[in-house]
């Protein structure tokens, strides 16, 4: 297709005319905040985790039923009319009217405060597994946003060398015609101009790919998207010791487990509560009305009464079931013990990769200034016929993969930077600004 081009000069110049003249779906701009917003209020994971919460809450409404009193009101009627004869006649009629009201009140039943207690206790674990689908999710936008960054970086890195290139081609054939450069020098220059506008087209593919990974992960339509490099986070704390108890006192995943382990130990207690017995007080009222043939009765009657109830199980149920529920006491108290062990060493080793990462930025840096100071000096070089061709060329790749580097380096500083304050529990919609009005 280039040498197509390059054969037909004018046909390809009106080509480029009107693709710059024709209109273009502009990039939608997108904060890191807006993201964050986004998927806070959209994403199905949390909408779901949402769900589940009120239904543990419609749980714990329920098993507080079991402690209010109850009512139950029957009523009923039945007719009667029969005639028989005998010698004489006889007319029996009756119509016969009941009413019965039963309140009951519990009075002391371990069985219902202990399912209340598990069902409240369940309930804060859901809210905890909640606030940990929300702060998993919105780090992974946070993650996403800064590749899609990255990757939008790396198109301005590779139209700079793209434009560099098109100017040591020119400068080459210049040379050429002036007869101080070779074919060869110009077809070198040439090959280098192509590949870098092929570098150049894939950057764009991959910046559209991290763009439809970014509006994915924050519940968006997928579309590109023009960003702005969010300022970077306020790390709380220097100290290590600190920032492990900072983690320890409110890490989602920490608080989920915690919880979980509180949820265990009350449906325990709630297991061995269920054998036990019930005192309650009941309310009975009756009345009656009974007319026949030979005459009406009416009846009113009330019960006040103190009743006890114990349902006995069978003999291996009671030890299952608080065998099973120590079981799993255990397990969850096993989880936090886990999470508590690692997480010095979680901090510790985020605290690493970052210094690290920063390192590695700030080498970055400099090498790619260097490259950039020495690509300039020797284009001038060049340019004066001090320098050939093969020369800049070298110094150029060094600059492209200098270029390159810085980019990386940059994308994990940054990535290093959320890795530790996700393992510090930090919430993202305060670190990353998005808790402020738009």
């Amino acid at each position: 297709m280039r040498t197509y081009r390059r054969a037909c000069p004018t046909l390809t110049g009106v080509v480029l005319c009107a693709l710059l003249c024709a209109p273009a779906a502009a990039a939608e701009p997108l904060s890191l905040q807006h993201a964050l917003r986004s998927a806070a209020g959209l994403d199905e994971d949390i909408a779901s985790a949402e769900q589940e919460l009120e239904a543990a809450r419609a749980d714990t409404a329920t098993a507080a039923s079991d402690l209010l009193p109850t009512v139950n009101v029957a009523a009923s009627r039945s007719h009667a009319n029969q005639e028989v004869v005998s010698g004489d006649v006889v007319l029996v009629k009756e119509d016969y009217w009941q009413a019965d009201i039963n309140v009951s009140t519990p009075l002391v039943d371990p069985s219902a405060i202990g399912g209340l207690v598990a069902a409240d206790k369940e309930r804060a674990a859901v809210r905890a597994d909640l606030d940990l689908t929300l702060h998993e999710v919105l780090y992974g936008v946070v993650r996403a946003y800064y590749e899609a960054l990255s990757a939008h970086s790396a198109i301005e890195s590779a139209r700079a060398s793209a434009e560099t290139a098109k100017v040591l081609e020119e400068a080459a054939r210049s040379r050429l015609a002036a007869g101080t450069e070779t074919v060869l020098g110009v077809d070198r220059a040439r090959a280098d101009r192509i590949a870098a506008d092929g570098r150049v087209e894939q950057a764009v593919f991959a910046a559209e790919a991290a763009d439809l990974q970014l509006a994915h992960a924050a519940n968006m339509p997928l579309q590109s998207f023009e960003l702005d490099p969010p300022d970077r986070p306020q790390l709380p704390v220097r100290d290590s010791d600190a920032r492990v108890d900072l983690a320890l006192g409110g890490r989602p995943d920490l608080l989920s487990a915690r919880f979980a382990a509180h949820s265990a130990r009350a449906s325990m207690a709630a297991a061995a509560l269920r054998f036990s017995p019930v005192l309650q007080l009941r309310w009975d009222w009756r009345y009656t009305d009974n007319t026949s043939f030979y005459g009406a009765d009416y009846q009113e009657r009330w019960f006040l009464r103190l009743e006890a109830e114990w349902t006995l199980p069978g003999i291996l149920e009671p030890g299952a079931s608080v065998a099973r529920g120590k079981a799993r006491r255990h397990q969850a108290v096993l989880a936090v013990e886990r999470l508590e062990r690692d997480l010095s060493l979680e901090v510790r080793t985020a605290e690493l990769q970052l210094d690290a990462a920063e390192a590695a930025l700030r080498v970055a840096q400099e090498r790619d200034a260097v490259a950039q100071a020495n690509l300039d000096a020797g284009m001038r070089l060049y340019q004066e016929g001090l320098a050939t061709g093969l020369e800049v060329t070298t110094l150029k790749d060094d600059r492209d993969i200098a270029a390159a580097v810085l980019v990386v380096a940059t994308l994990d500083r940054d990535l290093a930077e959320v890795d530790l304050l996700q393992v510090l529990g930090q919430d993202p919609m305060v670190a990353y600004g998005a808790e402020e009005s738009p």
